[in-house]
């Protein structure tokens, strides 16, 4: 079994692209649990500058909400800004 920790997911299959099947079979959250995976793909996000894609990103569907990692979008140049 592979594990997968510090990874873009989404819980919404439709947003991702170029769905394929994944190597990894479970991710290390937060709280130190495990959730399962059941593929990885591409999701177009829309910015004020366009629109950008970020890869490699997991299909999660025992998680309620798409999680961005910032880190990992900075290691891939991406900038982050927070407001108000």
């Amino acid at each position: 079994m592979l594990f997968k920790q510090d990874h873009h997911m989404a819980y919404d299959r439709t947003c991702l692209k170029e769905l394929k099947p994944t190597r990894a079979t479970k991710i290390k959250v937060g709280d130190g649990m495990y959730i399962s995976a059941n593929g990885e793909g591409t999701v177009a996000i829309t910015s004020n500058l366009g629109t950008k894609t970020i890869s490699n990103v997991l299909s999660a569907p025992e998680i309620d909400q798409n999680l961005l990692i910032v880190g990992q979008s900075l290691e891939i140049g991406f900038q982050v800004f927070f407001k108000n």
